[in-house]
């Protein structure tokens, strides 16, 4: 193909989900680095989970994060319908096509024989494909069948030999035996074609050139490539981007926040910045600046420097820069932004010159549009301002305080305009100078003296902050009280240093005969396997500090225990029983079939011991560690090469040796629960095998 044409095309069974916005984005990237077309196809053949609410939503996200397409449903095209829905009448000459020719035949197993099947592999421990039951029917047993009222499927006929493969644009080269994949349904019994078959069939008719998509196709891939030899069309270039996981590295859900594109917008993030954020994960601009605009992160774009592995969608980091793009944007235009989000304030109530400064004002903190609503309710005659007691005293309270707060009331209040607080604010820094000249000029020393000192510098911090956080100043005053108490506290102990004296410390538990602070500050030092640090003022807080046990009058037994056992050496001793046991069980289940796979590891362990087993988060993590190697020896002098080995040395010591091997790349995957899923892999017995 001469030109570059690429697609996205979503389904319209839900909101544009945000890994959906970002394989649309590197298609958009793509396609406008090398000058091609960024096409738009609605993918609709599930026609009842499709909803034109859904629809309108995925153009609406689409436009809203500017990537416009240069073909679509809306806009038409050379190769219309952008909409599978009204394609229906393509499908079927070209699976007869392939019938005709050998490649596909028609298929009468019931749902109810494909069941069966199905749970034969089960019992038999093999991985489940289409037996080809129907391959060979003869036509007078087709007719036979159809004279039934059984209305037949068409499937793909795989070849049984040799393997399929391509050279992926994100992952390099990827291929899988054929006798894995099994024959496929192209064409339902009720004439609706599979997703398999309709994609390769729209991609084919609309010339597209690349398809950039999720790595859950990869074994989607393997099957299309076979349609487009079969119609001897040209296969098109595949590229596969890693998943987008949580940040507790599950699958992205609901229950880590918003996922939806317009469920960011409503929470108040900018496009612009989640546009930006979505195009980082998998990617790195080459001058290292991760604030870009779309036009600049295209220009920089390249498919081959896109990750293969998963990123992690953090939200700390979009929020950040959210705020980054709510400061940079310009007043006017974030006053359009932030309106819809000041629906309970009367607007009207300023001019547009009141509004832009009051955004001004209070755009500082904001991470979200949706920040704005709480910060701007002293404007609008909101909540009172709640004042801790020590603050109003010591600050409030004062001569110097009280008559800038005077002043206010008697003057300007009446009168108030944002236009005039600055005029304000340096009338009052200026008073605050002169009373500052004034009292170094008198030569006054004393308690007094300092006192007034400190009252005119706390009322001048207070002034500078509220001048960029108008709303906040109360809160950050109450903070700083906070922290300067506690360094009074630690100031009065003498404990204000960056380094800790052993010898003197040592010296004052040995007087104390104190075991509790022994353990507090040796503990970090003998545990296992962790960094080789601890709190230097946690100790000193230990050794100053006394709890309230030891300033009763009676005396507690300080009696130490003889034998400490910490919690990580609890936790790793339930890890290292919990992988023999499953050590243990996988060998049995090898000695039995000497081949099985993860799945049917899984489907074993959850029938003998309830799907209970499956939930735990031991049985996820023993499987990710046995990948790491391709062989493993148990038993005799086998060696300690990772982590898992040195978990499994003791326990298979005394035992006769066994040896098994892992073969990855089967294409298939293993739900183990709700949050955990892995791709499939084979376990095979090396001793019945000998390879």
């Amino acid at each position: 193909m001469d030109k570059i044409r690429v697609r996205i095309a979503p389904s319209p069974s839900g909101n544009l989900h945000i890994g959906t916005a970002r394989t649309a984005l590197f298609n958009y990237l793509f396609a406008k680095k090398n000058k091609g077309d960024f096409v738009l196809r609605i993918e609709d053949t599930d026609l009842e989970r499709s909803n034109a609410a859904y629809t309108q939503n995925i153009y609406d996200s689409l436009k809203a994060l500017g990537l416009n397409w240069d073909e679509g449903p809306d806009v038409g095209g050379d190769y219309g319908p952008y909409q599978q829905s009204q394609r229906f009448d393509i499908y079927p000459k070209y699976a007869q096509k392939l019938v005709e020719e050998g490649y596909a035949y028609e298929c009468f197993c019931t749902q109810e024989d494909l069941d069966k099947e199905k749970e034969e592999s089960i019992k038999n421990k093999k991985p489940h494909k289409y037996s080809g039951k129907c391959r060979n029917l003869s036509e007078e047993e087709k007719n036979e069948l159809k004279a039934k009222g059984i209305k037949p499927s068409i499937r793909f006929k795989v070849p049984q030999e040799g393997e399929i493969g391509f050279d992926d644009l994100v992952k390099g080269e990827l291929k899988v035996n054929l006798d894995t994949i099994g024959d496929f349904v192209i064409m339902k019994s009720n004439g609706t074609p599979t997703y398999n078959f309709a994609v390769v069939i729209d991609d084919m008719e609309m010339k597209i050139s690349h398809v950039i998509r999720g790595e859950d196709h990869i074994s989607n891939t393997y099957k299309q490539i076979l349609i487009y030899e079969a119609l001897k069309a040209e296969v098109p270039k595949f590229g596969h981007l890693g998943m987008i996981l949580a940040p507790d590295r599950s699958k992205l859900s609901k229950r880590h926040g918003a996922t939806a594109v317009s469920e960011f917008v409503e929470k108040g993030y900018l496009t612009d910045a989640l546009i930006n954020f979505v195009a980082l994960l998998g990617w790195s601009p080459s001058d290292g600046n991760e604030i870009k605009t779309v036009d600049e992160i295209a220009q920089d774009f390249r498919i081959n420097e896109v990750s293969s592995s998963n990123s992690i969608f953090e939200y700390d980091k979009l929020n950040w820069m959210n705020g980054q793009y709510i400061k940079k944007m310009e007043i006017p235009k974030l006053v359009e932004k932030l309106k819809p989000f000041l629906t309970k304030y009367d607007l009207n109530e300023l001019t547009q010159k009141q509004l832009e400064k009051m955004v001004e004002i209070t755009r500082e903190p904001l991470t979200l549009l949706s920040d704005i609503t709480d910060e701007v309710n002293y404007f609008f005659g909101g909540k009172n301002v709640e004042i801790e007691e020590n603050v109003r005293n010591d600050v409030l309270n004062t001569e110097v305080s009280q008559k800038v707060l005077k002043d206010i009331l008697e003057n300007r209040l009446s009168s108030w305009h944002f236009d005039d607080e600055e005029k304000l604010f340096k009338k009052n820094r200026d008073l605050i100078a002169k009373s500052i000249e004034k009292l170094n000029a008198s030569g006054s020393t004393g308690e007094g003296y300092y006192r007034t000192m400190n009252e005119i510098y706390s009322l001048e911090t207070q002034l500078k902050q509220a001048m960029n956080r108008h709303s906040e100043l109360l809160k950050d005053c109450t903070e700083m009280q906070k922290m300067t108490d506690d360094a009074v506290r630690r100031a009065k102990l003498g404990r204000l240093r960056s380094h800790m004296d052993f010898t003197s410390a040592l010296s004052d538990m040995i007087k104390r005969d104190n075991a509790d602070i022994l353990v507090t500050m040796l503990s970090p030092l003998l545990k296992p396997n962790i960094r080789k640090t601890f709190d230097l003022i946690s100790i000193d807080d230990a050794l100053m500090v006394k709890p309230p046990r030891y300033e009763e009058k009676e005396l507690i037994s300080n009696e130490r225990p003889e034998d400490i056992e910490f919690a990580d050496e609890i936790e790793e001793k339930r890890i290292k029983d919990n992988y023999v046991f499953l050590m243990k069980n996988l060998i049995v289940c090898l000695k039995k079939s000497d081949i099985i796979t993860l799945g049917q590891f899984a489907d074993a362990m959850k029938r003998a011991y309830g799907e209970q087993i499956l939930r735990n988060a031991d049985f996820f993590s023993f499987f990710v560690n046995l990948c790491q190697k391709d062989e493993y020896q148990l038993g005799g002098n086998a060696g300690e090469d990772t982590f898992l080995d040195a978990y499994l040395g003791e326990g298979f010591k005394d035992t006769e040796s066994f040896t098994f091997a892992i073969r990855k790349g089967l294409g298939g995957q293993v739900i183990l629960s709700d949050n955990c899923m892995m791709a499939d892999v084979e376990l095979v017995r090396k001793e019945a095998h000998g390879e």
